[in-house]
This record gives C-alpha cells, sequence and structure tokens, in this order.
C-alpha cells in the first residue's frame, strides 16, 4: 500500500510540473516536451509512471502525441497570471525591524517573475492606524476591492492572527475573494484553530517539526524548566506549542499547562511580573519579536542571559545575530516558501476542484548564544 502511494504521489507530480510549465509559458504551443526517459531519469521513477503522467496531460488537453517525434505542447497557454499577496498590518517593537512578512514579500515577487507572473502585494498602509475592528474590517475591504479591480488571478492571504473579531475578519476577506472568482492559498496559518479546517491550501513552515527541534536542543543542552510565550494563539501558534510538547514528552517530561504564558510587547510590566512568577530557566519564544522583547525584558531586571534564562525565538530575522546575545533561533526558508506558495497558486488557478493541500516545508535550527550553547 505505501509503495502504491508513492507512484500516485510521483505521478501526479509529474502531472502538476509539466501542467505549470505549459500554463505559465515556459513550454508553448508546437514545443516538445522533455522526452519519457529523461522524465524517468529526472524524476527517479518507472517508466510507467510517467507514462500515466503524459497520457493523462494529453486527455487534459495539454499535449498531443506524435508517433516518433514525442509529444507536443497543444494548448494556448492563458494570459500572463497575476498574483496578489495580502497580509495584515505587522508593527514590530522597533520601526527598523524587518518584518518575516516583508523579507517574504521581497521573496515572492522574485518567485512570480521566474514563473512569468505578475504579483501585485496589497497595500496594508492604511490597516496599521487602525484600533478596532471595525477599522481594519473596512481597510481590509478596501484592500480586497483594489485587488480584484487590478485583475488579480489568484490571492496568497496570510490571515490575520488572533480569534473572535480577527477571525471573523479572515472569513470575510476570503469570502470577498471568492465571491469575485478568484483563487485562494493562505500562508503561514489556517483560518482556524486544530479543531476545524478551511477548505484552502496552506503553504507554511512545518511549525510542530520546527517547535520539536528547537525545544529538543534546549532539553539536550541542560535547559532546565522550560515556559512557552505567545502572544495570540492561531494555527501556527497551537503547531509550534504540539510540537514543544511533544519534545517535552519525548524525553519523559509532563507539559505543565502553568508554563505556556501568554504576554505582549506593550506590556512590560505584565511581562516582568509574569517572569517574576517562573521557576524556570528558559523560555520559547513564538517568534524572535517577543524573543527580543524579552531579552530586554529580563536585562531590565537584572536577569543575565543565558547565564540566568536561556531565551529562544522563531523566523531567524535579521536583527536575531546582533541582539546581545545573538539570538537561538528556527529559520525559516524564505525563497523555497515563496517559490511553493506561487507554484501552489497557479495549480489552485489551473485546477480549482483540487482537495485543500498542507504544503509544509523544512524548518532549521540557528544555534546562538542566547541558548547558553556553542553556535553549530
Amino acid at each position: 500500500m505505501p509503495l502504491e502511494y508513492n507512484k500516485q504521489l510521483k505521478y501526479r507530480e509529474i502531472y502538476e510540473d509539466l501542467s505549470q510549465a505549459i500554463v505559465s509559458g515556459k513550454y508553448l504551443v508546437g514545443q516538445v516536451i522533455p522526452a519519457e526517459r529523461v522524465l524517468v531519469d529526472h524524476y527517479r521513477v518507472s517508466r510507467p509512471t510517467v507514462s500515466r503522467a503524459i497520457k493523462e496531460l494529453e486527455k487534459a488537453g495539454f499535449l498531443e502525441r506524435k508517433q516518433r517525434s514525442g509529444c507536443f505542447v497543444k494548448i494556448t497557454p492563458p494570459k500572463q497570471l497575476t498574483l496578489g499577496l495580502f497580509a495584515p498590518p505587522v508593527i514590530p517593537p522597533n520601526p527598523s525591524i524587518q518584518t518575516v512578512f516583508d523579507s517574504f514579500a521581497t521573496q515572492f515577487t522574485v518567485a512570480a517573475n521566474q514563473n512569468q507572473c505578475n504579483c501585485i502585494i496589497a497595500n496594508t498602509a492604511p490597516m496599521k492606524t487602525a484600533t478596532h475592528s471595525d477599522e481594519i474590517l473596512r481597510a481590509a475591504r478596501k484592500t480586497c476591492q483594489d485587488m480584484i479591480q487590478n485583475r488579480v488571478d489568484g490571492v496568497l492571504y496570510m490571515p490575520l492572527e488572533g480569534d473572535g473579531d480577527m477571525c471573523r475578519i479572515n472569513q470575510h476577506i476570503v469570502q470577498w475573494i471568492r465571491q469575485a472568482g478568484l483563487q485562494v492559498v493562505l500562508l503561514d496559518r489556517d483560518l482556524y484553530l486544530a479543531d476545524r479546517r478551511s477548505e484552502f491550501d496552506l503553504v507554511s513552515l512545518n511549525h510542530h517539526l520546527a517547535s520539536y527541534l528547537l525545544t529538543r536542543h534546549l532539553i539536550e543542552t541542560g535547559a532546565g524548566r522550560i515556559y512557552f510565550a505567545y502572544h495570540k494563539l492561531t494555527s501556527s501558534v497551537e503547531a509550534r506549542l504540539f510540537g514543544h510538547y511533544c519534545a517535552l514528552l519525548g524525553y519523559g517530561r509532563i507539559p505543565d499547562p502553568h508554563c505556556t504564558v501568554v504576554y505582549d510587547i506593550l506590556e512590560p510590566e505584565k511581562t516582568k511580573t509574569i517572569i517574576r512568577q517562573m521557576d524556570g530557566d528558559t523560555i520559547v519564544c513564538v517568534n524572535d519579536i517577543l524573543a527580543a522583547f524579552t531579552v530586554q525584558v529580563v536585562q531590565e531586571m537584572g536577569i543575565r542571559t543565558p547565564e540566568q534564562m536561556r531565551i529562544v525565538g522563531f523566523d531567524d530575522m535579521p536583527m536575531s545575530k546582533y541582539l546581545s546575545p545573538p539570538l537561538t533561533t528556527i529559520s525559516q526558508p524564505m525563497a523555497l516558501l515563496a517559490e511553493q506558495s506561487v507554484k501552489a497558486l497557479v495549480q489552485r488557478i489551473a485546477r480549482p476542484d483540487m482537495p485543500a493541500r498542507d504544503i509544509l516545508l523544512s524548518p532549521k535550527l540557528v544555534v546562538r548564544k542566547s541558548c547558553g550553547a556553542s553556535a553549530l
């Protein structure tokens, strides 16, 4: 059964790769695609697996087989696609900090251009001063209308963080996009928490594995009682928390709910109160911004890092290596994340009837001094 399943995956992979290459204009009408023997070597599969993918492409109208000449592109590729990227406002504690979204947006533009697609980055500036959910909703609707007027073919959407009103706004946004006949792919997190799965593709870091690797490293390098700190609960935060728990259990440690704490970068005094009540020596922060804030707070309290308190984060933002001490963190493969996001959106536009997919990318542990261990 597993062998047959792997064959199915390979046949679909070949089909998707070739159909996307045709849709994107890489292979033009009348142009021959690589020979089956070339595809066999490239994908490291059997000849029947490649033949099946080719036959399906013929059935779908992408290819025409000519005896002794090969397979030729049959259809005219559609107009050049325009992909939209829309994300909520991200307000870092320091304006000089480059946010994860900023870094991703640059890579997304590059990946779109490489796939012969236009790219529109939604302007979220009006949302940055919004203090009420209704203001955010109005600004989000205006952004959706702008993208629709710019005739985007599909939208990569990074959902707002939080539950309640933010969850409602997320649902409105994807509903507006879908009502306009556009396809949606989600970035980083789903619309809902673990008890529910949306109908949309999700392209994301493997948050569960990332947190497992980070917590395992801390345990293996002598960390005592470990706390997990976050600000707002999302599906990606949940996955990081579950990965953290799995690592604890794997080393015979029982997860303690009291070791999961919630604090905000805008509430330093409340954060100091929470830290004073801790009886551990390590804090896993859900992102680098929260970790940088935590480093600052504990230093103001006279607590030395990492000698008295180890602090680690996620995302490997540009400022992380320049903190004192430099921050141990998880690096996201931004270029690959952007590449897979573009690929997923192009595929979804071409085949809107596909089942929803989770496309999870592998994380990389970046060890620096804040965890009390030598850099790898």
